[in-house]
């Protein structure tokens, strides 16, 4: 479906409300492309991004692949440096790097870093895959005075904010990050989007842009429900004499 047509979607859905719950103002196309994109970014939230733990998260995202496949990009974060100049260097207390993330980033998926190492004697730099750690592994993945660990791959944790911390053992250097991530939806407009912010037709898979409007619907409902709750409630000013 393009935005017009959710939007007119919309507006069919408010004229069948019950006369319990009569609309008066009927919203402006503004108001409708509000709720379409805040039910948007609340689908992603609720259905994808709520099992609890990160990788339950991710492992849901890769099996539903082929609905979100417009929203799954893969992206180089760093220019890559020489083979003999590493151009990562700690940035944590626990001697990890705090990595950059991208811009329009909303999920982690997969990452793969850039790196030498002189343990396996791989001094190219040469591309591996990243492995995602919880908190409980920091000390068995973190330098320490009595703990210098090898890492066969280098480990990425999330903390709050969507803050990535790359660990590396003292062998390996890294000079590159690729990302494979989800990334926030382009928002809908009606006409004239805006290159890489906003798009006339939902990216979503389109059997799920049914439900989008059905959402946005809901949530105006609720939103004037609220709002005619708070008015109602409040106590009548009696004419003066």
């Amino acid at each position: 479906m393009t935005v017009r047509e959710m939007q007119i979607a919309f507006d069919m859905q408010i004229q069948l409300i019950s006369k319990e719950l009569e609309i008066v103002e009927k919203p402006d196309s503004y108001t409708i492309l509000y709720f379409l994109n805040a039910a948007q970014d609340r689908y992603l939230r609720d259905m994808y991004l709520s099992k609890g733990r990160m990788r339950d998260n991710i492992e849901y995202i890769q099996q539903r692949s082929d609905v979100l496949r417009n929203l799954i990009v893969r992206e180089n974060m760093l220019v890559e440096g020489t083979e003999d100049t590493s151009i990562i260097s700690p940035t944590e207390v626990d001697g990890g790097i705090e990595l950059d993330l991208p811009s329009n980033f909303l999920y982690y998926l997969q990452s793969f870093s850039k790196a030498t190492n002189t343990l396996v004697g791989v001094t190219d730099p040469t591309w591996t895959p990243n492995r995602l750690v919880d908190h409980a592994e920091i000390d068995n993945i973190t330098d320490a005075i009595f703990n210098k660990p090898i890492l066969r791959k280098p480990c990425v944790l999330f903390e709050e904010g969507d803050k990535a911390i790359l660990y590396k053992d003292m062998d390996t250097e890294i000079y590159n990050i690729s990302y494979i991530y989800l990334r926030k939806p382009l928002k809908l407009v009606l006409e004239n989007p805006v290159t890489d912010e906003s798009v006339t037709e939902c990216e979503l898979d389109p059997y799920l842009h049914r439900e989008i409007v059905e959402l946005g619907t809901k949530m105006f409902i609720e939103e004037y429900k609220y709002r005619l709750g708070i008015q109602s409630s409040q106590p009548e000013r009696q004419p003066q004499q």
